[in-house]
């Protein structure tokens, strides 16, 4: 049984790596969507209503804050953080 356990392993691990330099020289070569580079798409602008039933997967409204944070930078008048006197984890064990 041990001679037959050695025989499997010895001859599966060769098959292993066989498979793999095979399975990495294809991936090499894969062109998965085979597009030329000098391919130019084309924008179909559609303007059709869109059904009640398909959702339209639109973000809904930011906060406020995030307008007058964004608006702070843009300016250059955001303020620095307050500096804490004393840190969250006191260095002293108990």
């Amino acid at each position: 049984m041990r001679l037959l356990i050695m025989f499997i392993v010895g001859t599966v691990k060769p098959l292993c790596i066989l498979f793999t330099d095979i399975l990495l020289y294809q991936l090499a070569e894969w062109d998965p969507w085979g597009v030329p580079d000098d391919y130019e798409c084309e924008v179909v602008e559609n303007d059709a209503p869109v059904p009640k039933h398909v959702p339209l997967h639109r973000p809904g409204p930011l906060p406020e804050e995030f307008y007058k944070t964004l608006d702070a930078i843009m300016t250059g008048k955001l303020d620095a953080p307050p500096k804490k006197d004393e840190p969250v984890i006191s260095s002293t064990s108990q």
